[in-house]
């Protein structure tokens, strides 16, 4: 529950700041209270500053008393100090073909966390060291998909792995066609505020089960507004279910005409997501589309920076459509893309705000790939979009975990790259 609550919290201050990424926010509560928002805020690529996390009743009566006077320096994170950071977050280094190593790696399933201290569960009860999220049902109904409750038994990173392939995965079983399937993955991945990926998926399956309607389009865009609200609040898929609500019937009205042949579809948006044909740069362009009706994006959080890239790739994978010139997309930068990236010596962004850090990590990574190439599924191979699912688990389940344990805990052979 608390965990939830302090996820509608980070939510709130995201869309009140318009982004905190880069912030360090000054909390003060119980010790609880503290870890949750910590965890909450480091989705957005904010830190969290608890200067009394510690202190005694006496302590906290003296510190309060001279608060003027010991003011902290909120440009950089106390118990981690930041080196001085180079005008804009220029490199520091090169990506020195770490963009191969990385994907063979990731795809050979040699990254393993199951032997870190203080192992856990995630909010969703599963193996938070194994982000596999069950068996995959054996052809239930496509609306009665459930929640595995035996655990993933899988160790280590890997394709399958991504809790996408497994619920594309249990999806396809239930009797889902590819179009079906990238209906699904274009709302849900709409709904990523960097949250939890497998809290995430699983919730977009309890809203697939509980409000089918919700991911029909023609259906979604006449839906009462309350009423898809409170869905995708029952489901915990939101974190702003007034905004979001709003977002996915938009989504929803744009998707919706689609003829019966690919050259009838109103957009190329709609036309991958029924028909499985696009071009990644002609989609990229495409999610800035305007409603001339209203004035208003036709794809808003979808056509978000930390979004787009990643929502065509899914597109391939695990959607299976088949899109042109893939090796245009850059690589999708948040805040794990971001941390893995300054771990390995690659650059120094630390005190930028994401969105002015985005563009030098996606250069260095993108002269990477276009060196020395990726590996993945042949879809994606010798392309950025390879690249993200590893580099956001690395720092998902590598950099960030050692950043909080304050040591090395190497998931695998790449961390002897690590220049903390």
């Amino acid at each position: 529950e608390i965990t939830r609550w302090a996820a509608r919290i980070a939510a709130q201050v995201e869309a009140a700041f318009g982004g905190v990424a880069g912030l360090t926010l000054e909390i003060h509560a119980e010790d609880a209270v503290i870890s949750a928002l910590e965890q909450a805020f480091l989705a957005t690529g904010a830190w969290v500053w608890a200067p009394l996390r510690t202190a005694t009743p006496a302590d906290r009566v003296q510190w309060y008393e001279g608060r003027t006077s010991h003011m902290p320096d909120t440009r950089q994170r106390s118990d981690h100090p930041s080196p001085p950071r180079r005008p804009e977050g220029r490199p520091t280094g090169q990506a020195r073909g770490l963009s191969r190593r990385i994907t063979e790696e990731f795809c050979q399933g040699v990254w393993d966390v199951t032997r870190r201290k203080n192992r856990g569960t995630s909010p969703l009860g599963f193996d938070t060291f194994s982000p596999g999220l069950g068996r995959r049902s054996e052809s239930p109904p496509l609306t009665a998909v459930e929640r595995s409750d035996s655990r993933h038994r899988e160790r280590g990173s890997g394709w399958d792995s991504l809790p996408e392939m497994v619920v594309a995965g249990m999806l396809r079983d239930a009797g889902a066609g590819d179009p079906e399937v990238r209906r699904f993955l274009t709302f849900a991945a709409a709904m990523n505020r960097g949250q939890d990926p497998d809290r995430l998926w699983l919730a977009a399956l309890d809203l697939l089960r509980e409000a089918p309607w919700a991911f029909i389009p023609e259906r979604a865009a006449l839906a009462d507004p309350h009423r898809l609200e409170a869905a995708l609040e029952a489901a915990e898929l939101s974190q702003a279910p007034q905004v979001d609500a709003a977002a996915w019937q938009a989504i929803a009205r744009a998707l919706a005409p689609v003829g019966r042949t690919p050259s009838d579809g109103e957009s190329a948006v709609s036309r991958a997501v029924a028909f499985g044909q696009g071009d990644a740069a002609a989609l990229l362009a495409a999610l800035d589309e305007v409603a001339p009706e209203t004035g208003a994006r036709r794809f808003p959080l979808l056509c978000a920076p930390r979004t787009a890239s990643r929502w065509i790739r899914l597109l391939a994978v695990p959607g299976k459509a088949r899109i042109a010139r893939l090796s245009r997309l850059p690589v999708t930068v948040d805040a794990s893309v971001r941390r893995a990236t300054e771990c390995l010596g690659i650059s120094q962004t630390r005190g930028l705000p994401l969105e002015n850090a985005r563009p030098t990590i996606q250069e260095l990574w993108w002269e990477d790939v276009d060196a020395i190439g990726t590996a993945g599924p042949p879809e994606l191979e010798d392309t950025a979009a390879a690249l993200e699912p590893a580099l956001t688990y690395l720092g998902r389940w590598g950099c960030f975990a050692c950043e909080r344990a304050q040591t090395r805990l190497p998931v695998g052979p790449i961390c002897s790259e690590c220049r903390l």
